[in-house]
């Protein structure tokens, strides 16, 4: 017969087990949550072709991967072309689709923008069917552009607005098609008045009044698509773990102390993709434009600095401008 203290052991190990069985449970549970949406959708992309700027890594890297999956020629648009190289190298590998590829693209330079990438595309190009606006810069510290606008706006919004606006009218012969910009919701308000943060440069307030800039342009650009058979909407793709905030200057030993964190409450660059995926394949929003989504869904009262209408226009207007100058002064 079993002592009193074999069923107690006995009893302990039972307990012990079931409660690190439900601790582990409940945490991938929690995990998953953390990891956010994920587009379920089906379609193929065969016989469209799609654009992703910053596609050698994080999350674009993701979104071309998945449209080679799905059949699309894809091209990758980046200002590193060794590392464009082996990201297009890894897509066929992982797809089996060999129609994939890298063009030239520094959104630092409004000079290189139609240079090295559009005139390329356009010429060796029929259609384009997609054009996901991806890369970025984040709370990098002050600095210029190449034409000498703010680093942050002249990479996240004004090389973005450079490159869709030349390849509008392809977009609209490939019709239907789609467009993509990678935005997120911060707190920046936006100084018509001092669009290069020279009052009072802030890492993380420059890099949100590009964002917002990016929320804006969308609405703008929807506006001025109507029953062109083009779409624009922006998304958000939740805190990710990418090398994106390699500016923010964490100490390594930091880093280091907070990875499980980090990692847990996190999403992956996989499941940070998804919501763009979800905006470039789904035919359920084939027909919507000129929303904010995220988690592949769309996000609703937005303030008001994310939807004026006046604002969105006014920042066309300059953006239009301030493009032209930087062109002229780069030739």
């Amino acid at each position: 017969m079993e002592s009193d203290l074999d069923q107690i052991l006995k009893s302990w190990r039972l307990w012990t087990g079931v409660g690190v069985t439900a601790t582990i449970g409940l945490l991938m549970l929690g995990k998953r949550y953390f990891l956010g949406a994920r587009c379920h959708s089906k379609a193929t992309l065969h016989g469209k072709t799609a654009i992703v700027t910053g596609g050698n890594g994080g999350l674009g890297f993701e979104t071309a991967l998945d449209f080679a999956k799905r059949g699309a020629r894809v091209i990758i648009g980046c200002r590193n072309m060794q590392s464009g190289q082996e990201a297009v190298n890894q897509i066929i590998s992982q797809s089996g689709n060999p129609n994939v590829t890298v063009m030239q693209l520094e959104l630092a330079s409004l000079e290189s923008v139609p240079s090295s990438f559009c005139d390329q595309f356009l010429s060796e190009e029929s259609r384009c069917d997609i054009l996901v606006n991806n890369a970025g810069v984040m709370a990098c510290p002050k600095g210029s552009t190449l034409d000498g606008f703010e680093y942050q706006l002249g990479v996240n919004h004004l090389g973005h607005f450079l490159l869709t606006t030349l390849l509008l009218d392809l977009l609209k012969e490939s019709q239907p098609s789609r467009i993509v910009v990678v935005a997120t919701f911060k707190s920046a308000q936006l100084d018509f008045d001092d669009m290069q943060s020279d009052k009072d440069y802030f890492p993380w307030n420059a890099y949100g009044r590009s964002k917002l800039c990016n929320i804006l342009f969308t609405v703008e650009l929807a506006k001025r698509l109507e029953g062109s058979g083009v779409t624009v909407n922006c998304c958000h793709p939740g805190i990710v773990m990418t090398n994106l905030s390699r500016h923010v200057g964490i100490p390594p030993v930091i880093k280091c102390l907070a990875y499980p964190f980090l990692w847990y409450f996190l999403k992956s660059p996989f499941f940070g993709a998804q919501t763009q995926i979800f905006l470039s394949v789904e035919p359920s929003v084939e027909n919507i434009s000129g929303l904010y989504f995220s988690d592949c869904e769309t996000v609703k009262n937005l303030p008001d600095k994310c939807t004026n209408a006046e604002a969105a226009a006014r920042l066309w207007s300059l953006s239009e401008e301030m493009v032209q100058w930087g062109s002229s002064k780069t030739q």
